[in-house]
């Protein structure tokens, strides 16, 4: 039994956490959603159960260490311990009590996948990252005591910097890959601001690597992420997932604040030609019409409603997933290439012609991540390779 099967893959896996998607009628095979999510909402696990059995329900343990997050009553509800990570680094019974409520509540949401609970870890020298390794072996232990034979997946919730320093991604591989690979069907990534519009190109590059390397051993899904999710899966990652209005991104200062993640706010408006979103009135110069007559969006009408926008964001998603399926990771990665090229080529056009005060730079970065993607050896980078390419994709940049 697997949740993602590689004749499937690559896809995209909404994140259930915007309005109604589920009366969309949105044809999905694999569905993502929060367990406090549920608490507040547990009528959408039928809906859910209507459109797919694929399910894979976040047990959001790292919100447990978050205060404004932790108070709230949908969490509340879940019961997990209120304790200090130091508590749950030396306290197994606690670690055991984390594990047991985790599990038992995915099961009891009818996921067809589990997930190991976790914490955000900010780097790898951080008590947390040995603390969520600690965790993975014990629930690991529980599910064979418990003769629980549902796939698991660990989840690996990450500081940004971690992704601009060679021996930690290494690492990171190491200590998942070398000690779990044979135990678990892969992993989630999830990076802190990781914002790829605005990201330096050594943050993109170490991402990708992540990935390159993680993906030879293990099955990937990447959320949230935006557009860069698609750079991913022409990679190795298996999957790359986002929510809607709330966001595209993970951010532990929107924990703190309750905000989420940075996402789209409510006048702009998913245009997947330059892989990117415009607010309305940009929509409205280039007259952009959506090419899914589902979504029904056409700004020389109008202004779309919000289902139709989200329908809209939501088929694009899956069809660019789709567009990567059957091809070799070569074809991927050339395919993937065409598109961004074509994407900044149309995004630039549109600056020069409304005088738009935008940056179509990402997509530049993008590129360069892709075409030294092309010389990377499989399974793995060496180290001494990518200190290579990283200096030159500098040079490059300046």
């Amino acid at each position: 039994m697997t949740f993602l099967e590689t004749n499937d893959s690559p896809i995209f896996l909404p994140r259930f956490m915007d309005g109604k998607i589920e009366d969309y009628q949105i044809p999905i095979t694999h569905a993502l959603i929060d367990l406090s999510h549920i608490k507040w909402r547990p009528s959408i696990l039928e809906n859910i159960s209507k459109m797919t059995t694929n399910l894979m329900v976040d047990p959001v343990t790292h919100k447990a260490f978050f205060a404004d997050s932790k108070e709230k009553e949908n969490f509340k509800e879940i019961g997990y311990p209120q304790v200090e990570p130091e508590i749950l680094y030396s306290e197994k019974t606690i670690r055991k009590e984390f594990i047991q409520i985790s599990i038992q509540e995915q099961i009891k949401a009818g996921a067809s996948v589990l997930i190991a609970p976790y914490l955000f870890s900010p780097d790898t020298d951080d008590t947390k990252f040995s603390i969520n390794l600690t965790l993975l072996s014990e629930t690991i232990l529980y599910l064979e005591e418990n003769k629980i034979t549902l796939p698991l997946y660990a989840k690996l919730c990450l500081g940004l910097s971690v992704l601009s320093r060679l021996p930690v991604i290494n690492h990171i591989y190491s200590r998942y890959c070398d000690d779990y690979s044979d135990k678990i069907e892969g992993v989630i990534i999830g990076i802190d601001e990781f914002d790829a519009r605005k990201m330096e190109i050594q943050h993109l590059l170490g991402y990708a690597n992540l990935v390159h390397l993680m993906g030879s051993r293990l099955k990937v899904i990447c959320a949230p992420i935006g557009n860069f999710g698609e750079i991913l899966i022409a990679l190795s990652a298996n999957a790359f997932g986002s929510s809607i209005n709330i966001g595209e991104g993970f951010s532990t200062k929107g924990l703190e604040s309750g905000t989420g993640g940075n996402g789209n706010t409510h006048n702009r408006v998913y245009i997947p030609e330059i892989m990117g979103s415009l607010n309305y009135e940009q929509a409205r110069n280039i007259e952009y019409k959506s090419e899914s007559a589902e979504s029904k969006i056409d700004f020389s009408v109008g202004d779309p409603d919000s289902e139709n926008k989200n329908k809209h964001y939501i088929l694009s998603k899956i069809a660019e997933a789709k567009a990567l399926q059957g091809k070799t990771r070569e074809e991927k990665i050339q395919y993937m290439l065409n598109r961004v090229e074509n994407a900044k080529k149309l995004l630039d056009s549109y600056i020069i012609k409304y005088a738009w005060k935008l940056d179509s730079q990402y997509l530049a970065q993008w590129s360069l991540v892709l075409k030294k993607a092309l010389s990377w050896s499989d399974p793995s980078v060496d180290e001494e390779e990518l200190e290579g390419l990283l200096k030159e994709l500098d040079n490059s940049n300046d």
